[in-house]
């Protein structure tokens, strides 16, 4: 890990970050009941001479959250 490109042996490109969220369900009355949200990062790795060593990927993670409207954040 070096804070100049230079130095190090490969380099981590993102290319997008991704943020997003989804409603999953409403209570019986009418109130956000569950939300998923989703993050996604695509990237590739390049070595010092500009080869890819990992070409373009993208992975992703969500997580389901429930909302309670009596519940203070």
């Amino acid at each position: 890990m070096t804070d100049y490109p230079s130095e190090a042996s490969a380099l981590l490109e993102i290319q997008k970050i991704e943020q997003t969220q989804q409603l999953t369900s409403i209570s019986g009355s009418a109130e956000a009941g569950q939300y998923t949200l989703f993050y996604r990062v695509t990237f590739s790795v390049i070595d010092q001479n500009g080869d890819i060593i990992i070409p373009r990927n993208t992975i992703s993670t969500s997580s389901v959250f429930n909302s309670n409207a009596t519940k203070i954040l």
